[in-house]
């Protein structure tokens, strides 16, 4: 008897004992782990990372600190506010589509968030308000394309954002500012960034900041000016082939990765050259050109790089641009300290034009387009002399949808026809487009389509250069009744346009066009190219 309340008071204590040691881990969820977590005091490890889950779990601990939701299927963030113990939230690779605040805002003692590899399309405005905690935020490999002004309005606490593998083109002026750490890690890399975003400039706590493949042309100078804190930058994989003086004055730099940029090795980047090597900073820097330095690391050149004869290189030789949009060509002259640069366009010299006007910034020889228009679809020429290397072109191909630059009617009979009997009489569009028509110029009578098989009816192509014609010839017969109304459509991957025709047993009336402001646009093309059509039209006719 003894020995058996004996071994029941040790089975008590043993049971105590492990209820103790668990209790802070009660109601893990099955198909989950739990621990505890040693990051946090007195806190607890939710893992349910790859379960194909759909929705939280029920029954996570309230008191949770870590929570691994990785490799799930989850939509929303719906019930994470619950949880308001929360130091870390991962939620990397599930189908999150919206940053919720109201989710979001009730997490105050949240220090990490991941939200990478989602379908994340904006970050709106104080989506991480009173997170003061706030320290690491990696939005990586989402659709990301918009940042709100205030979108990280109050977040001076976050140390590393991560934005890379997202659709940025570009960041709304403000919106990074209220970023004032000291000791920030901004990573903006795979997006499709042209230029520096201009907040950049003027945060003075950025430690790491990597712009790696994008789209960036041009350092302006003077705007890193304020980064006297940056120590490691990554342009690698840009369109960059010159860095202005003084871009890195006052910093204290010490690692520089441009790999993957064309770089001109010329007199213009002796300063680069000076100042990497006096401060013995870790670079990727090749040279591109000129040729008598391709291929070599600028680390291990010792000599002055100088500037000999001009050479012009368009780092874009073939330009698309909508019509009515901006758009900036440019060429890179080098090798020579002053060169006169001219354009040309087809051949001819560049006459002065209302929407297009030349810069120069450095050896970046600019022709800007304010509203580029389709008669601006040309080669251009940027010369700086008559050296074999002083010239290079750039073909600008100006997209718009179609427009109707002429059209008309036409009747052998003339005026004088019996009002009674239907005459013969041809109508005709002639259409402009790029890209080109989608199919030939189709014909309606009502809403019927035509196909020249019918009675009385012929459709007959025409053009000349750039221009679509289509010519729909109605006869008369016994059996064709060929009054209605009329309507020819053309139509490309950017749009269509129409033109209606009325036609009667006493005239042919045209009413109206679908796009007159297209029509005035291409008004030129209409004096000097029907003549040219008449005469197809009459050898189409014998």
């Amino acid at each position: 008897l003894l020995y058996t309340i004996k071994f029941e008071n040790m089975y008590k204590h043993l049971l105590w004992f492990l209820l103790l040691n668990i209790s802070k881990v009660t109601g893990c969820p099955d198909e989950c782990s739990c621990s505890q977590d040693y990051e946090y005091d007195d806190g607890i490890m939710v893992d349910c990372e790859n379960l194909a889950l759909y929705d939280l779990p029920v029954d996570i601990p309230s008191h949770v600190s870590t929570l691994l939701l990785n490799f799930n299927s989850l939509q929303s963030l719906e019930g994470l506010q619950y949880y308001d113990n929360l130091r870390a939230l991962e939620l990397q690779h599930n189908n999150i589509r919206a940053l919720d605040p109201a989710v979001l805002q009730r997490l105050p003692y949240l220090k990490i968030l991941v939200v990478s590899e989602n379908e994340l399309k904006e970050i709106p405005d104080r989506v991480f308000r009173g997170l003061l905690y706030l320290e690491w935020v990696d939005l990586r490999g989402n659709q990301i394309n918009s940042i709100s002004r205030e979108a990280f309005y109050p977040s001076s606490n976050i140390n590393y954002l991560n934005l890379m593998d997202n659709d940025l083109s570009e960041v709304t002026n403000g919106a990074l500012l209220p970023l004032t750490s000291h000791n920030l890690w901004l990573l903006l890399g795979n997006n499709s960034f042209r230029e520096l975003p201009s907040d950049i400039g003027k945060m003075k706590g950025i430690r790491y900041l990597s712009l790696a493949h994008n789209y960036i042309r041009n350092i302006p100078p003077q705007s890193l000016v304020s980064n006297k804190l940056l120590r490691s930058l990554d342009v690698s994989y840009n369109k960059l082939s010159y860095l202005h003086e003084g871009t890195f004055a006052g910093m204290s730099l010490q690692q520089l990765d441009v790999n993957g940029n064309k770089w001109q090795c010329d007199c213009y980047m002796e300063w680069l050259r000076q100042y990497l090597l006096s401060r013995q900073i870790k670079h990727t820097l090749t040279c591109s050109g000129p040729k008598d330095v391709q291929g070599d690391a600028m680390s291990s050149l010792r000599d002055p790089l100088l500037c000999n004869t001009p050479v012009v290189t368009a780092p874009d030789p073939q330009v698309k641009v909508m019509e009515y949009e901006n758009i900036t060509i440019e060429c890179l002259v080098t090798g020579d300290t002053d060169p006169q640069v001219e354009w040309f366009k087809d051949g001819e010299a560049l006459e002065a034009q209302g929407n297009r006007y030349t810069d120069v910034l450095g050896v970046r020889h600019k022709l800007v387009f304010r509203s580029a228009l389709y008669s601006d679809s040309a080669q251009y020429t940027c010369s700086a002399g008559s050296g074999p290397d002083a010239n290079d072109t750039i073909t600008l191909d100006v997209l718009y949808a179609p427009r109707i630059v002429n059209s008309y009617k036409w009747s052998p009979s003339g005026s004088n026809h019996d009002k009674d009997a239907m005459v013969d009489v041809t109508l005709a569009c002639d259409v402009l487009a790029n890209p080109p028509l989608n199919g030939p110029i189709l014909w309606f009578k009502e809403s019927r389509e035509l196909y020249g098989s019918e009675d009385g009816v012929r459709i007959s192509r025409a053009g000349v250069g750039p221009v679509h014609g289509s010519v729909l010839h109605l006869s008369n017969t016994p059996n064709a009744d060929n009054s209605g109304e009329y309507k020819c459509v053309a139509a490309n991957s950017l749009g269509q346009t129409l033109e209606h025709f009325q036609v009667t047993q006493n005239d042919i009336l045209m009413l109206r066009s679908s796009a007159p402001a297209a029509r005035r646009t291409a008004g030129t093309y209409h004096h000097h190219i029907q003549p040219v059509l008449l005469v197809l039209l009459c050898l189409l006719m014998t």
